[in-house]
């Protein structure tokens, strides 16, 4: 897997290469058959416990960060803010991870993104929003909270969160934790190259749509009872 500037290459094969998924058994009753047939779409292609798989792990959080990069960066320049503002309950902000949400599968548009984003409730326009009666003010608020609200993201994908929208406390085993920050890190760099505007170099594949997305339901199960 080549994501230059992360260290998801240096250390994949190290970590993912061998391990095995968790059978049947494993997982809850309900989940079973769900399981058993996303594992039989991995295995079809020998995907389980092998380099490829490693790899679709990487290209697959390498998207995340793009995808959420991307988005960032329209809103910044379509002067769009989230929704990040200071009121007399708090600070708001809505850049975080858990305001993007997995889009459902649809192999008839294999190319469409894996994640979509939610919660415009709070959102408002450069050109629309009044805080004050001072225009100027006004202005460079504006600008301070889109800046506050592009860090905020970065520093969710990053492990780092500043909001309360995302616990980010989710148990790994110690001997995972260097893979945990790893695929973080290539979250980061992908945001980062999106925002900037730079060259996609792990742009989306559709041919490895069906193979994505079998891989993420056996995520969603292992991480149906996580909250935040």
């Amino acid at each position: 897997l080549e994501c230059p500037l992360s260290s998801f290459a240096d250390i994949s094969q190290q970590r993912l290469v061998g391990l095995q998924l968790p059978t049947a058994p494993d997982v809850p009753r309900q989940f079973h058959e769900i399981w058993k047939r996303n594992c039989a779409k991995l295995t079809e292609e020998v995907l389980c416990g092998t380099e490829q798989c490693a790899s679709l792990v990487g290209y697959l959080y390498w998207r995340f960060g793009w995808e959420c990069g991307t988005f960032c960066r329209v809103l910044r320049e379509e002067g769009i803010c989230w929704g990040t503002y200071a009121d007399g309950t708090g600070y708001h902000c809505n850049a975080h991870g858990n305001n993007m949400v997995l889009a459902a599968e649809d192999p008839a548009k294999p190319e469409r993104p894996f994640t979509m984003p939610l919660d415009f409730d709070m959102a408002y326009t450069r050109d629309t929003f009044a805080f004050s009666e001072d225009e100027a003010r006004d202005r460079q608020m504006f600008a301070d909270n889109a800046e506050v609200e592009s860090v905020s993201m970065l520093r969710d994908l990053g492990g780092a969160p500043d909001s309360t929208g995302t616990k980010n406390d989710h148990a790994v085993p110690p001997a995972l934790e260097p893979l945990r920050w790893a695929l973080r890190d290539t979250m980061v760099r992908a945001w980062l190259g999106a925002f900037r505007g730079e060259a996609d170099t792990l742009p989306h594949d559709a041919a490895r749509a069906a193979h994505a997305y079998a891989l993420l339901r056996l995520a969603l199960v292992m991480t149906h009872d996580v909250i935040g």
